[in-house]
């Protein structure tokens, strides 16, 4: 991806660097995978502060959905380079976060992203949270 050059606002530009961060994310997961941290941060601090851009934080969604699949799927390797409390922290991050608002708002139009959030924990870390968690994620 090409980012612009022009003058067209920040939101322009965090939409454009959030893509790349999905297509990083879709295709370059294990050479990234030290700094999946930083990458879930960057998701949930865009989605927390850009409340007036709806389309920027559709791409923080798109962002921590990808994270999700790959976090997901580097899980169930039995040779995984992932911490489970880890990734159980970064999920109980997103579930306290901007997350579960959105998902209460039956009138938000991110609902349906924050819904592919949510299904992209995995099994693995899924039946590791508490009982009380996992029918947060279930309701």
């Amino acid at each position: 991806a090409v980012v612009s050059t022009q003058s067209t606002g920040a939101g322009t530009h965090q939409k454009e660097c959030l893509q790349i961060a999905c297509q990083i994310l879709r295709f370059y997961f294990n050479p990234i995978i030290d700094k999946w941290k930083e990458v879930s941060e960057v998701g949930k601090f865009t989605l927390e502060s850009s409340p007036s851009d709806p389309m920027v934080q559709n791409m923080a969604l798109l962002v921590l959905e990808e994270l999700g699949r790959a976090l997901a799927a580097q899980n169930e390797m039995p040779d995984s380079k992932l911490e489970l409390s880890e990734v159980l922290n970064h999920w109980l991050g997103i579930l306290s976060g901007v997350v579960v608002p959105i998902l209460q708002d039956e009138t938000s139009q991110m609902m349906p992203g924050a819904c592919d959030i949510i299904s992209t924990i995995g099994n693995k870390v899924f039946s590791s949270f508490e009982v009380h968690t996992q029918r947060l994620i279930m309701t």
